[in-house]
């Protein structure tokens, strides 16, 4: 039997490893379209810090060579044929399966206007996040606006702030990690983000992403426009399902399966 997993997160790996404990002669293969072993985004930050790779390739590098699964990275699927039963890929190729696994995670989303402009960058990929490392890490940036204050924007602002920005964070509710924490841990955090010299706007809204082919500011909803050179979109998740439409796969905000994680 061939078993394609599409995405390599934790949860792609979590289901290679278990699949092989009971199998070992299962074909598995598992696609990820990023060019790198399986990493867990949350070690990410503290990965540009100190340059210490063990956090982020949590299972190893070769975790797939010792399980015996083929992997092919820097590889996208752009659809699958269901009646053929084959992935096809963003080169043309196809990939036959007798089952499929859809694992391909989520990005940072904010549902604002100009999310999807140049600029705007998503930390929960590791290639998204190496490009704003790296714009900064040359001098590129000096300014940065976060929409967001959940966990991961508060991550990324300390990691801004680390490496030498002037980070503005915007969050429209009135305290930081406001789906996590209680007031009183809430207001520690805040202390700790000031102390750290990061803005922290509490009860702001924004209302987009603005610029002329490029995220040059966030336009808050009194009219205000805070200016930056490079802008996170941190309000929340957005699953990575687009490139499914069209497949007869039903999709809603994500894909409704039954109680044993089976589609439609």
């Amino acid at each position: 039997m061939r078993v394609v997993i599409l995405g390599a997160g934790p949860a792609g790996l979590t289901a290679a490893e278990t699949l092989r404990s009971l199998d070992r002669d299962l074909e598995i293969t598992v696609l990820s379209a990023e060019p790198f072993p399986p990493y867990a985004p949350p070690a990410m930050a503290e990965y540009f810090l100190t340059g210490r790779e063990a956090p982020l390739f949590w299972k190893g590098k070769d975790v797939f060579d010792r399980l015996g699964v083929q992997s092919l990275q820097g590889t996208r699927a752009i659809t699958f044929e269901a009646d053929r039963r084959e992935v096809v890929l963003e080169d043309g190729r196809t990939l036959p399966y007798d089952r499929l696994l859809i694992a391909t995670g989520s990005r940072l989303y904010a549902p604002i206007e100009g999310r999807d402009l140049p600029g705007v960058y998503n930390f929960k990929s590791l290639t998204a996040a190496k490009a704003l490392v790296e714009r900064v890490r040359k001098g590129e940036a000096k300014r940065a606006v976060i929409v967001g204050a959940g966990f991961i924007g508060v991550e990324v602002a300390i990691l801004l702030r680390e490496l030498g920005l002037e980070v503005t964070m915007v969050e429209m509710m009135d305290r930081v990690m406001p789906r996590m924490l209680d007031e009183e841990t809430a207001e520690i955090v805040l202390d700790v983000l000031r102390e750290k010299g990061v803005e922290v706007r509490l009860n702001t809204k924004a209302a987009a992403f603005v610029g002329n082919g490029e995220a040059e500011g966030v336009r808050l909803e009194n009219g205000e426009v805070l200016r930056g050179d490079l802008f996170i979109a941190a309000t929340g998740v957005k699953p990575n399902v687009e490139f499914l439409e069209g497949t007869g796969l039903e999709i809603n905000w994500g894909i409704p399966v039954d109680d044993f994680l089976q589609t439609n």
